[in-house]
């Protein structure tokens, strides 16, 4: 795994300046950090399945409202277009899980690439899960509903597959 340097900032906004009556543009900040670069290779077992963590059934009373409007968001004919779509804007989602081993989860994630396993013939979804506060891979068909936060992030790793290996459903 390589890490690479890249800066994140934030976009020059305009805000009206009651004392001169006008608007003015906020200054640009720039911060630099260092981003793992991880390809299909090196995930190799390193990144749990969303299976491995044993939960328990959900309690759906328990589960916090999402108050964005989902009318807001473009629809999709496929899950898969749905998370390359949340990849490339940066975008929270919601997602309702089956795992293979039999409960029904839902986690809160930020999806950062997909990569097709020929060992499952599946695409794969690399995120990090904010319930688990860790890295996850999400099989893309067990995602049965989808929702988003109306919140964006700020990538934690860059993932680069070559986009000839994936498979779309």
């Amino acid at each position: 795994m390589k890490v690479i340097k890249t800066a994140k900032f934030k976009e020059a906004q305009q805000v009206y300046n009651p004392d001169i009556g006008e608007f003015e543009d906020l200054d640009t900040e720039y911060e630099t950090f260092d981003l793992p670069v991880m390809t299909k290779e090196d995930i190799g077992g390193k990144i749990p399945q969303a299976d491995d963590d044993n939960s328990p059934e959900i309690d759906m009373e328990s589960i916090d409202p999402i108050e964005a409007d989902q009318s807001d968001f473009p629809q999709f004919n496929s899950t898969y277009e749905a998370m390359q779509w949340a990849i490339d804007t940066a975008q929270e989602v919601r997602v309702h899980y089956n795992c293979s081993s039999g409960p029904f989860i839902i986690r809160d994630i930020e999806p950062h690439g997909v990569y097709y396993a020929e060992t499952t013939d599946r695409n794969i979804l690399v995120s990090w899960d904010n319930d688990m506060d860790w890295y996850r891979s999400f099989a893309i068909p067990n995602i049965q509903k989808y929702e988003w936060k109306g919140e964006y992030f700020d990538p934690k790793l860059i993932f680069q597959e070559k986009q000839r290996n994936l498979r779309r459903r």
